[in-house]
């Protein structure tokens, strides 16, 4: 499962780490990405809990932020245990994990184990799933949590008879990658403030929920290049009626 990339958001147990690398390697899983670990990913203790896995530790990508982490995908999901006041559906993952073969580039992101995902870091995602739980202690260890989904992911991929899209095949329909969505969300939140409709006091919480929407709408490439056009010459309607 090549498309599919695990992400860890500011993980803080070098224990966990090591355990995720081997739950992954176990479901085909080779792509590890880490947002600011708290712990040195290479550590003994890592080492230690990755066993045969080491590899994937010693190639995981490490990076600062979550737009390095998602630039190039099209599909991603945030996990969570938590119920949220924000109007996203929390679906159970044996549902939403079924549509991955779908989409070239998939990512699953993970909370650090003291807090979860913040709700700015679950606005990155498309969707938003949850593992059904008792509900008397409904918070699973991060590794217990990867490797449930990597599982759910792995007996999909087997059941799987429609052959993944090969990425010689991509068309003016391919989805959005989640860069290419944020690139639209800048530029837009730039032009709403330049021309007053959104004040600086109310720009993150409009924003916000204008990006959930977005997100939520799966949009495609040539659908986010014309929204990106429409303010672009909006721009440049407004510049020329000024001279």
């Amino acid at each position: 499962m090549q498309h599919i990339r695990i992400v860890l958001v500011k993980p803080e147990g070098s224990r966990n780490i090591g355990s995720i690398a081997r739950v992954i390697k176990n479901f085909g899983i080779s792509n590890l990405y880490l947002i600011q670990p708290k712990r040195d990913i290479l550590s003994q203790s890592a080492r230690d809990m990755a066993v045969h896995a080491v590899d994937l530790l010693e190639k995981a990508h490490v990076v600062s932020n979550l737009d390095e982490a998602l630039q190039d995908c099209d599909l991603v999901f945030a996990t969570t245990a938590k119920e949220r006041s924000l109007p996203t559906p929390l679906n159970p993952a044996f549902h939403s994990l079924q549509q991955v073969s779908q989409y070239q580039q998939v990512a699953i992101l993970f909370g650090p184990e003291s807090r979860g995902l913040s709700n700015e870091e679950l606005n990155y995602a498309h969707e938003w799933i949850r593992i059904p739980t008792s509900p008397e202690y409904p918070v699973l260890n991060l590794a217990q949590a990867v490797g449930i989904c990597c599982y759910q992911l792995f007996m999909f991929q087997n059941q799987q008879t429609t052959p993944t899209p090969k990425k010689e095949e991509k068309t003016k329909d391919q989805p959005a990658s989640m860069i290419e969505i944020h690139q639209y969300i800048e530029q837009l939140t730039d032009y709403l403030v330049h021309i007053r409709f959104l004040q600086p006091a109310t720009v993150k919480d409009r924003m916000e929920k204008f990006q959930r929407l977005i997100i939520r709408s799966h949009p495609k490439k040539r659908e986010i290049a014309m929204l990106r056009g429409i303010v672009s010459h909006s721009r440049w309607a407004i510049r020329n009626m000024k001279e």
